[in-house]
């Protein structure tokens, strides 16, 4: 919902900038989060944490009240769902920036941001540092990202669409890979920051794509499968978890983020075909 609205507020030229920023504000909370919640961790406990979650949460919803925003509603008819999913994906298929999208989401949710779930594992058990140091490496990511947020937001840089898609992908999941091969932690934390740019490419042209190519009469439908194609994150999680406890942390991320790349590789090809 948040991520049409940005497209339907700004003229059709200003819609790459528009999400930019929308994604600088989310790395920046992104980097924020970690920070605070590794010293909450430390000084008021899991409890204590949460109760401020909740409360940073409850402050959000009462804000956004007062937001105001029209849309032109539409009927729910529970029978036209199906039909409504079918044409989503059959607009989706049709165009090759908009596959591209739906499929990039899944290989990325499920490969590549699970490794979020194992930061505190790596951190405490491989490199044995404290829960503050772990909030840092876990702030990593999205500090690169604001490193190429802030060019985008402002017009200064432009991205190729879905070749900007794919190797933004592909340089995230490399440097995960590289980190989970690295001994030290100083060095993950550095590849994790490298890889923060990819992201910010990925999750820019993410949503700058579906608003620029989709039809605005089937917008909304495809902008919903591709939260569904987010949607399968709890699944990469879960994987990771099981790899987790049979073969390590470290390992499991570099098993899931080389199943990534071989998916990414084959939507490569795809694409190039197309």
């Amino acid at each position: 919902m948040r991520r049409r609205m940005i497209g339907e507020v700004v003229t059709p030229d200003q819609v790459g900038p528009a999400v930019a920023f929308d994604s600088l504000t989310n790395s920046f909370a992104r980097v924020l989060g970690p920070l605070a919640g590794g010293a909450a961790y430390q000084t008021l406990g899991l409890g204590g944490a949460y109760l401020m979650s909740a409360a940073l949460y409850f402050a959000a919803g009462t804000t956004i009240r007062g937001l105001e925003f029209r849309q032109e509603p539409r009927r729910l008819r529970f029978g036209r769902i199906a039909i409504d999913i079918a044409e989503a994906v059959a607009a989706a298929r049709a165009n090759p920036a908009i596959f591209a999208v739906v499929l990039v989401s899944i290989i990325m949710n499920m490969f590549a941001f699970s490794y979020s779930a194992l930061i505190a594992p790596i951190g405490l058990e491989v490199y044995r540092v404290s829960p503050i140091l772990v909030g840092d490496l876990a702030a990593a990511e999205p500090l690169g990202a604001i490193a190429v947020g802030i060019p985008l937001s402002t017009g200064w840089l432009r991205l190729n669409g879905r070749r900007a898609l794919l190797r933004g992908s592909l340089l995230f999941l490399v440097a995960l890979a590289t980190m989970a091969l690295s001994p030290w932690y100083s060095i993950a934390f550095v590849l994790l920051l490298v890889g923060g740019l990819g992201t910010a490419a990925f999750s820019n042209m993410q949503t700058t794509l579906i608003l620029t190519e989709a039809p605005l009469a089937t917008r909304s439908r495809v902008m919903g499968i591709v939260t569904m194609c987010i949607g399968t994150g709890p699944v990469g999680v879960m994987m990771i978890g099981v790899l987790s406890g049979q073969v390590g942390p470290a390992t499991a991320i570099l098993i899931m983020a080389g199943l990534g790349l071989c998916g990414l590789s084959l939507v490569w090809r795809k694409l190039i075909k197309m």
